[in-house]
C-alpha cells in the first residue's frame, strides 16, 4: 500500500476501493472482519478501517493497471 502512495497510483483522498465483505480467491472465501464490509471508502478509510480485503484485492489490481508501475517492474 506504501508503493501506491509513494508512487502517485493512488489518492488518498479521491481515489475508491468497494468492500462488499467478502472475496473469494481459488475457491477459498475470505470474510472482512465487518460483517457485510465497509462498503465504498476512500484509500485513506481503507487504511484507517484496516480493511484487508480491499488491500489485499483491489490495490494490488490497481497497481498492475499502472503504466509507472509496469515500468518500474518491467511486466
Amino acid at each position: 500500500m506504501a508503493t501506491a502512495v509513494e508512487e502517485k497510483v493512488v489518492d488518498l483522498e479521491h481515489d475508491h476501493f468497494y468492500d462488499s465483505g467478502k472475496v473469494t480467491v481459488d475457491g477459498a472465501t475470505m470474510r472482512c472482519w465487518k460483517a457485510g464490509g465497509h462498503g465504498d471508502q476512500t484509500f485513506l478509510q481503507v487504511l484507517q478501517n484496516s480493511c484487508n480485503l480491499v488491500a489485499e484485492q483491489e490495490i494490488p489490481n490497481t497497481l498492475k493497471k499502472s503504466p509507472k508501475i509496469k515500468e518500474k517492474l518491467m511486466i
